[in-house]
């Protein structure tokens, strides 16, 4: 992996402070082109080829394209074969120069060849453009800015904010989107006038114009064939991309907590590689950890396996940094046991395999079966307003818009769900869940999710790669049917069926935890002590489209809900179930730390000023 960048200009300091400001995702190399029409630049992390052949930008026989690339292609050996018989000749045994002569070859069509995560930016000197592109799901970030002539691409924002031109501002559509739903849509971010090129799209850039195209789509396509045909053609799919993914020239292992998702593979993983296969978990010393599932993997797989154990006051001195490589704001506390582990994992490996996807794809998280074909009664009167469940806030009920001054349009929550309302239509019942899980895999996973996990496993120059996202992987799963996904409530059915004689069954049919950290823990071990300083008035009303005085409640309610529970907590606990069904503790801590991570990245990004976080810890 790697961090890349350019511009449309010649500007070689702002070139040396894009570069300067994404080391951490490639700090054994950098590299830079440039000519009178423009700029780019390469920091490497090396997987493929670690000699100086690797190095980028990457060009052609006669320099006259040039690539900055972030990704894997897991085929590309059987490409570069056929490109050699066309006659090119290649210099390095990296990935990125198959990019460059596919482009030669094939044009923007080259896309349609690749299999694996990129994210890249091709100069083609002769037709003075440039042809960005992103992979199908999103794995990989790319960013820019267009504006009063001036172009601007990288893989995260804060190299495009290196340019001082750019002013700093809120995009207050796009923070209404994040508060109501975790994540920015379309193409939006938080920061005004920079956008995200969406998964599965390319751009060209030519004449001070902007091309967006798509070049891959998702689609729904029913079939009935028996469950052993799907649970078969599961497992030659997820086998066959595990064994793709496991090409490097450095050394790979694997996350596991003892889930479903990475215990299927890290033993597919021990199944085709020829050593003993590292695997790592983190935990926090708290009820949650899944420390004895995850040795239990180990040992049935025959890895080398590792714990961490997570300090909370680790976690409070590192915030400041884990806030800034993460380049947008927190909204899953997964982050953090990612951000440690990783940190781990780089004392032995570089590449780490990781199961994120795998919910998306086959209904894994319980807020699904709401949408299961057992649920749904099929009629279109009360089908219609379910797209509305799908957003997720730390805020029921639309209770954010109380959080609103009077610059954030309060009408924003409709065109919000408008949004969602025209991509999910209304299917019929037995197929709602898997217009709700395509919606997902193209919109929450790539901007929350995988998101998360770039820049977690990047702070710390780890690869992350993810079989479950197989492009070939994820278009056979929407073949499946609803049905056999979510069945009789049990999430995830025909990948349980398929991991039988994978892993041992105790894991099969173990409640899903997931990766989290415990906030509730961490708040009364240590981070509770810095909250007044970080969602104070003065800081609250700098940030002109949130008012004080609802979130002086929130945190009044939080400190009175956890004093009532030590004081009289069976009575406590026994009246907020009965009433609400919510650990109503823990739903207040949800807020506290959402406007937290908030507010200090708005003093990071907006104001520019990250020493002041770093002095509040």
């Amino acid at each position: 992996m790697c961090g890349i960048y350019g511009f449309n200009f010649d500007n070689k300091q702002l070139l040396k402070k894009m570069s300067d400001v994404l080391k951490y995702r490639g700090p054994d190399q950098k590299g830079f082109y440039s000519d009178k029409h423009i700029s780019m630049g390469h920091n490497r992390l090396s997987i493929l080829d670690l000699s100086e052949n690797g190095k980028e930008p990457m060009s052609n026989e006669d320099g006259s394209i040039q690539l900055t690339y972030n990704g894997e292609l897991y085929n590309f050996k059987p490409i570069r074969s056929a490109l050699e018989k066309k006659g090119h000749r290649f210099k390095s045994d990296s990935d990125a120069e198959v990019v460059v002569h596919a482009y030669e070859e094939y044009g923007t069509k080259c896309l349609e060849k690749f299999r694996g995560m990129f994210a890249f930016a091709l100069w083609d000197q002769k037709k003075r453009k440039f042809f960005l592109a992103r992979d199908r799901l999103g794995i990989k970030p790319l960013y820019y800015y267009h504006k009063d002539r001036k172009f601007i691409f990288a893989s995260e924002i804060k190299a495009i904010i290196q340019d001082k031109d750019i002013e700093r501002k809120v995009n207050l559509e796009a923070m209404h989107q994040l508060i109501a739903s975790l994540y920015p849509f379309s193409e939006n971010t938080l920061m005004q006038d920079i956008y995200e090129l969406p998964p599965g799209h390319f751009m060209i850039f030519h004449d001070n114009k902007i091309s967006i195209s798509r070049y891959w789509s998702l689609h729904i396509e029913n079939t009935q064939k028996s469950e052993e045909f799907y649970i078969k053609k599961l497992k030659i799919l997820l086998q066959d991309s595990v064994k793709l993914r496991m090409i490097s020239d450095v050394p790979l292992g694997a996350t596991l907590s003892g889930g479903l998702d990475s215990s299927i593979i890290t033993t597919l993983m021990s199944r085709v590689s020829d050593s003993e296969v590292n695997t790592y978990t983190a935990g926090f010393g708290d009820s949650s950890d899944e420390f004895a599932y995850a040795n239990m993997v180990s040992e049935y797989a025959g890895t080398n396996h590792k714990e961490l154990y997570i300090d909370f006051k680790n976690i409070t001195k590192e915030l400041p940094k884990i806030i800034w490589n993460n380049d947008t704001v927190l909204t899953r506390t997964a982050a953090f046991p990612l951000y440690f582990l990783s940190k781990e994992l780089k004392k032995n490996i570089t590449v780490a395999m990781v199961g994120e996807g795998s919910d998306e794809l086959f209904g894994g998280y319980p807020r699904y079966k709401q949408f299961s074909p057992d649920r749904l009664s099929g009629n279109k009167s009360d089908m219609k307003n379910m797209y509305r469940k799908i957003p997720l806030s730390f805020f029921r009920n639309q209770s954010y818009k109380s959080l609103y001054s009077d610059s954030m349009d309060k009408d924003m929550t409709e065109k919000t769900l408008s949004a969602v309302k025209k991509e999910i239509k209304i299917p019929g019942s037995q197929n709602y869940l898997n217009k709700v899980l395509s919606f997902e895999i193209q919109n929450f996973l790539p901007k929350v999710h995988l998101l998360r996990v770039d820049r977690m496993t990047m702070s710390n120059a780890i690869e992350a790669r993810v079989p479950y996202l197989d492009h070939k992987f994820v278009e056979f799963s929407m073949t499946i049917p609803s049905r056999l996904k979510m069945n009789n409530s049990t999430e995830k059915y025909i990948l349980k069926k398929a991991a039988a004689g994978i892993i041992p069954k105790e894991i099969i049919n173990r409640k899903k935890v997931g990766m989290q950290t415990p906030l509730a823990s961490w708040f009364q071990t240590d981070f509770k002590e810095y909250i007044p300083e970080i969602l104070s008035k003065e800081r609250i009303n700098d940030m002109e489209f949130l008012r004080y005085s609802p979130i002086q409640k929130i945190l009044f309610k939080s400190k009175t809900t956890t004093q009532l529970e030590k004081i009289v907590p069976e009575v406590f606990n026994k009246w907020v179930y009965n009433r609400t069904n919510i650990d109503l503790k823990q739903a207040y801590f949800g807020k506290i730390w959402f406007l937290s991570m908030l507010a200090l990245w708005y003093e990071a990004f907006i104001k520019d000023d990250i020493k002041t976080v770093s002095s509040i810890f």
